[in-house]
């Protein structure tokens, strides 16, 4: 695998809990979008709390974990070994000696005080015997849980949970410990609050954000109180508030889309104190054709790139210049499929497709080294001519070999969620209006997070 680990949005564990449907678009969301990343040939990097309390995170790796040892368990000899030295998946987590360790600190945060406020496991959030067995039982690793947790439904995250420990424990440099974010939330929002009206179109205009939403959005946050900036549950609190209280409509989605722009500043931050290089940053799945949550999203990336630019000392035109802090890709996902020779699979079937891979010494081989030439040009993202030619022979190669899941010139893959078919798509070129008009959700990805040269 590269040494270019990548960090997801669609992981927050705020977005889709332990009591929401199975067919959530968020779940095919984060699933799709993990496999782009794995194709791309760059690892996902997590931390602690997503690996734990995401249950988009839970369930894509119950299904990761449990076909790479089908996978493994069918192999032998070199083939073998090298599904077992690879590392897709790695860890950092946070005041705590290990991945374990960082769960039980947060299940037994219960108060008086500070309360881990639980998402995947939703159903023994407030009942604080229960959280505090489930600490006792992950700290003893025990074998057999208590029937409780399959009665609420939890008993395969908590199988999840141990097998995961035991990939990452398997090999040191999956895990380790996060670092101290370059940019902390309560910057990144000082920093978007106090653009001057010039700068701020210029940064909207830049992500094709509409002028008069950023501002809005800046007005809105302006209304709330600065010490609350440097964390973010005030402002879903603020918005639950707003909502059960029978605030209008288009009052709530204000706040909905505060929430939107102040989570993706959050998980840029989380990407960056887990020591990822790149964090591909989209929007929520949207239930209608309003697009603001979209441009909500594209307002935070393009505040975090100026607010890199003005680290590195550079003015915003000499930013354009060098183009050197963002890779050249974008992203979306829809429903359904306009690409015909693309086949829907179930998670299960693209995993098993993606062990089956890196354990083809040729193709495991020719896929790396043709992802690595494509992250050589991807790093200065500026390249044209070389950066269409790496990304071709990448599709290509890609396409040849998986031709029922890997489509166009486009990275495409094609997802059975439930039975409803969604498509994710990595593309070179910027996104046009109709893709975005289309989409449910779009995204780009942040490179240079760990600072620039790294």
């Amino acid at each position: 695998m590269l040494n270019h680990p990548v960090f997801q949005e669609s992981y927050d564990s705020t977005r889709v809990t332990a009591l929401d449907r199975p067919e959530h678009a968020n779940l095919a969301q984060s699933q799709a979008e993990t496999v782009i990343s794995l194709l791309l040939g760059r690892p996902i990097m997590l931390n602690n709390t997503y690996a734990f309390d995401s249950r988009a995170v839970l369930e894509i790796l119950d299904v990761a974990m449990e076909t790479r040892a089908e996978v493994i368990g069918r192999t032998s000899g070199d083939d073998k070994g090298r599904l077992l030295a690879a590392g897709p998946f790695q860890l950092r987590w946070f005041n705590a000696d290990d991945f374990i360790d960082a769960c039980v600190k947060q299940l037994r945060l219960v108060g008086p005080g500070p309360r881990f406020m639980m998402s995947a496991w939703k159903p023994i959030d407030l009942d604080t015997p229960r959280r505090l067995e489930l600490a006792d039982l992950l700290e003893r690793r025990a074998a057999s849980p208590p029937a409780w947790l399959a009665e609420l439904g939890l008993d395969r995250h908590y199988a999840t949970v141990l097998r995961f420990n035991d990939y990452i424990a398997a090999d040191p440099d999956r895990g380790g410990k996060t670092r101290d974010a370059r940019f902390p939330l309560k910057t990144l929002l000082e920093t978007f609050a106090r653009l001057d009206k010039e700068t701020l179109a210029e940064v909207a205009g830049s992500v094709r954000c509409p002028v008069d939403l950023a501002e809005s959005l800046r007005a809105r946050l302006l209304t709330t109180e600065e010490e609350l900036w440097g964390a973010r549950g005030w402002v879903h609190v603020r918005t639950r508030k707003e909502r059960d209280e029978g605030a209008g409509a288009e009052e709530v989605f204000g706040w909905e889309l505060l929430v939107e722009l102040i989570d993706t500043f959050y998980n840029a931050v989380l990407a960056d104190s887990a020591e990822a290089n790149s964090e591909y940053l989209s929007s929520v799945p949207r239930s209608d054709d309003r697009p603001e949550l979209k441009h909500a999203n594209a307002l935070a990336l393009g505040v975090i790139r100026y607010r890199q630019r003005m680290e590195g000392g550079r003015t915003a035109r000499e930013a354009r210049q060098r183009e050197g802090l963002t890779a050249a890709m974008s992203g979306l996902f829809a429903k359904a499929s306009d690409l015909p020779d693309l086949e829907p699979a179930p998670l299960r079937t693209l995993f098993t497709t993606y062990w089956e891979m890196l354990a083809d010494a040729g193709l495991s081989r020719t896929w790396l080294d043709s992802a690595a030439k494509l992250h050589d040009v991807l790093k200065f993202a500026g390249d044209g001519p070389r950066l269409a030619e790496e990304w071709h022979e990448h599709v290509r190669i890609l396409h040849t070999n998986l031709p029922h899941l890997v489509a166009g010139d486009r990275l495409a893959v094609a997802l059975d969620h439930h039975g409803t078919t969604y498509t994710a798509v990595n593309q070179t070129e910027p996104l046009t209006e109709a893709q975005i008009d289309e989409s449910i959700t779009t995204g780009e990805y942040l490179d240079g997070i760990a600072g620039p040269g790294e």
